[in-house]
């Protein structure tokens, strides 16, 4: 699975490939991970920590989520467009979902 890196405080690049900034979205507007019922799951404040909930949250959440189009204003938000725009387009009821996402990320 592809992995997110913080950019290194130097600036410098890992593995000689540009390091991708990593931006944390304002205070209080994390991503919040739910169930359909309203049960709160976990949530995110950037993209890594989006990562590892769309991963391990309950399939049901990152079901409901991907088929609402509730990834994508956020995404958005913390400069993330072109996954938002992918993860738009994605709808689905299976475990694969939670691979169609990262893939779009």
């Amino acid at each position: 699975m592809p992995r997110v890196t913080r950019k290194p405080e130097n600036g410098s690049s890992i593995g000689g490939a540009p390091a991708k900034k990593i931006n944390d979205c304002p205070p209080g507007q994390e991503f919040v991970f739910a169930t359909p019922d309203g049960r709160h799951v976990g949530k995110a404040k950037n993209i890594v920590e989006f990562i590892r909930m769309v991963k391990t949250a309950p399939l049901e959440s990152v079901i409901y989520h991907t088929n609402g189009n509730h990834f994508a204003p956020w995404l958005q938000m913390i400069g993330e467009k072109s996954a938002a725009d992918k993860i738009s387009k994605l709808r689905g009821n299976g475990q694969d979902i939670r691979l169609q996402i990262i893939r779009s990320v």
